[in-house]
């Protein structure tokens, strides 16, 4: 059956009038298109969305995390300094 049909497209093919299949085929093109520029068919664009999503959240969380360093430096800094050098008051 599979071989009957891949001989009959083959024939249709070879032996096709120009513009013979256009109605076919565009139903066909219609239809992948419909399917493919539809919501379902932009799954890319979603997965792309989340990523950018989830990248802004961890570059937030980063400079989070660097604020916290630096302002905890600053305050092992200052304290290291009042004890090594006690002002008088």
């Amino acid at each position: 059956m599979l071989l009957l049909s891949l001989f009959f497209l083959i024939s249709l093919d070879q032996t096709a009038i120009a513009f013979a299949m256009n109605e076919e085929f565009g139903r066909t093109m219609q239809a992948q298109m419909a399917h493919f520029n539809g919501p379902s068919g932009d799954s890319l664009a979603t997965v792309n969305a989340k990523l950018d999503d989830v990248k802004n959240v961890m570059v937030q969380n980063i400079e989070v995390r660097v604020l916290e360093t630096s302002t905890n430096a600053c305050v092992q800094n200052e304290t290291e300094n009042s004890f090594l050098n006690p002002k008088a008051q």
